[in-house]
């Protein structure tokens, strides 16, 4: 944890990842609830954002509305926005290949999913809970989604997907 949640470091309100960072560890900013701006350097170099790195829970969690993730970005961990409910849009990266366990579970506020052309999988539980999530467009690339992707996506009216899934 680069912050912990139980002492009072977690006022952080913005953050700014410079090019030299290449990756965000396992929880780095885990219930920084005045987290309001993550910024990303222009050529950022970033390649991880590691499990549970922008971790909330339902009373503690970061501010941001919107996330812009680098398109070095080629691994996002397990839970790294779980209960992030204040996101209402995310742009994957463009190399991004697979979507990660519960990557965005209960990030309830969440409206808008630019997928890249590059994605193949989308593990379980990814969108669980993002009952604002009315619409997606899945890319053609895509040949594998696991269970419970969508569950709880109760305003979830269409899904548009030209491809052929393996599973």
């Amino acid at each position: 944890y680069a912050f912990n949640p139980s002492t009072t470091i977690t006022n952080v309100s913005s953050v700014f990842i410079p090019t030299t960072v290449t990756s965000i560890g396992g929880f780095a900013f885990r219930c920084c609830k005045f987290l309001a701006t993550v910024t990303f350097a222009e050529g950022s170099q970033l390649k991880s954002i590691g499990r549970g790195a922008f971790w909330g829970s339902e009373q503690v969690y970061p501010r941001f509305k919107e996330i812009k993730i680098p398109d070095s970005v080629e691994t996002i961990g397990n839970g790294a926005f779980y209960d992030c409910r204040d996101l209402e849009r995310i742009t994957l990266p463009s190399t991004l290949q697979k979507l990660s366990n519960s990557t965005f579970y209960d990030c309830t506020a969440l409206s808008e999913v630019t997928f890249p052309a590059s994605l193949k999988t989308i593990e379980k539980s990814a969108f669980s809970g993002c009952r604002n999530l009315s619409e997606v467009e899945l890319p053609a690339s895509l040949t594998t989604i696991q269970s419970y992707v969508f569950d709880r996506c109760s305003a979830l009216k269409t899904v548009f997907y030209d491809g052929s899934l393996e599973r």
